[in-house]
């Protein structure tokens, strides 16, 4: 290999913005990297076939070449060691050696740490938006959006898991389930005062009294609850179980 056409790589690279070896890469891939013409064809080549992963690399690298020159060489090197595994990819940013130890683990710990996340990209996306530099105000921003869209889906599926799981409901349904079973509660009371009352007149015993109008009404009750099941306004079966088993149907 000549001194000359090493001079050259070199100094093509320093004109492109590229590593050496890059340069390289691009003449045995078929580039004539001396003609402009050929490396912006190749140029837009690539990009068309570049994964979501490789384009969020550059994104990062363009963010950070205004102000830290030394992250952006090592970025540049690493993506080259990277190979076409994903994760190799993405490693030449923090090595797994340099995390910290395992935290809360599950859906609720996930959707914190989320939040937190979403909170911070916002902020480093404002103090971008100050700062002015465009690459940079793009990289943050798509990560801020990334982060809100992943909080929005999770937020989305624990409430969804939480309501499969009977923990919640949704408060317009338990405002009209309370309203159907206060409903039919008063519609009960009003057939057993109506079917009842001349009995209970003629009981003098005050035990007997509670004895007979407690079982009188019980059966008020479950053919109530029956009843409401044939109309508009059901006390949900579910529902109707928990009023039989307060007042001891069976």
């Amino acid at each position: 290999m000549s001194e000359g056409l090493s001079q050259k790589v070199r100094e093509v690279a320093a004109r492109l913005g590229k590593s050496e070896r890059v340069i390289w890469y691009w003449r045995q891939e078929g580039c004539d990297v001396w003609s402009p013409e050929s490396v912006r064809q190749f140029s837009e080549g690539k990009k068309r076939k570049q994964t979501n992963i490789q384009k969020a690399q550059e994104k990062l690298e363009r963010a950070f070449a205004s102000g830290d020159g030394a992250r952006t060489a090592a970025a540049r090197n690493a993506k080259g060691r990277g190979g076409s595994n994903g994760g190799a990819q993405l490693g030449f940013l923090i090595a797994d050696g340099d995390l910290p130890l395992p935290g809360r683990r599950g859906a609720a710990a996930a959707l914190a740490r989320l939040e937190e996340s979403e909170e911070r990209a916002h902020a480093r996306l404002q103090a971008a938006m100050e700062r002015g530099n465009p690459f940079e105000i793009e990289a943050l921003q798509d990560f801020w959006l990334k982060c809100s869209e992943a909080l929005r889906k999770l937020d989305l599926a624990i409430e969804m898991a939480r309501r499969d799981a009977e923990e919640q409901v949704p408060k317009k349904l338990a405002q009209d389930i309370s309203l159907f079973i206060a409903e039919w509660l008063r519609i009960a009371f009003a057939q057993f005062l109506s079917s009842e009352a001349r009995s209970l007149m003629g009981i003098k015993d005050v035990g007997e009294w509670k004895a007979y109008a407690i079982e009188r009404f019980r059966g008020i009750i479950d053919l109530t609850l029956k009843n409401s099941l044939q109309t508009k306004s059901p006390i949900p079966k579910w529902a109707a179980e928990k009023v039989k088993e307060a007042w001891n149907i069976h």
